[in-house]
């Protein structure tokens, strides 16, 4: 009679466990924001990259007043698309997102919120021969990737401080 009690307590631990990592498998997990900033007091359409992301709806959740999350578009279970706003008194720096889909609640990933204007990198921009322009006081938002060197050109005088 032991065995079989020990053996029925064996058959439900295993199968709780197996329901549990299986949850845990259907999680959205994050890989990437792009663009991975902007500044505070713009709206900016993001998208959120990674994987099961496709089941809807959405939303996003931050800690902090002063990010707004739009209507959510779909591309597909790879990434989703929405507008934030940005509070012109939102804090400067990092912000925690998570972003709350039907199937669970994706991995932290950090969005930069600053005060100065920000462009997208654009290529290529990786010799000094095709660098890219742009003006003073600004954030270039982009990836460097393994091995890479980007380049950058602005006006400037003889003496000016950057």
């Amino acid at each position: 009679m032991a065995k079989i009690g020990c053996l029925h307590a064996i058959c439900t631990i295993s199968m709780t466990l197996a329901v549990m990592s299986s949850a845990v498998a259907a999680d959205p997990v994050l890989t990437q924001l792009k663009p991975q900033g902007a500044q505070r007091g713009t709206e900016i359409e993001i998208a959120f990259l990674g994987q099961r992301l496709g089941d809807g709806p959405y939303q996003v959740l931050q800690n902090e007043a002063g990010i707004e999350a739009g209507e959510f578009e779909t591309i597909d279970g790879k990434q989703v698309k929405c507008m934030l706003r940005l509070d012109e008194n939102c804090r400067l720096g990092r912000h925690a997102l998570r972003l709350r889909t039907a199937s669970g609640l994706s991995n932290l990933v950090t969005f930069h919120i600053g005060n100065l204007k920000e462009i997208a990198e654009t290529q290529p921009s990786s010799t000094t021969e095709h660098p890219q322009e742009i003006p003073l006081d600004v954030v270039v938002n982009g990836v460097v990737k393994a091995g890479e060197t980007d380049t950058y050109a602005v006006d400037a005088a003889a003496g000016e401080r950057l």
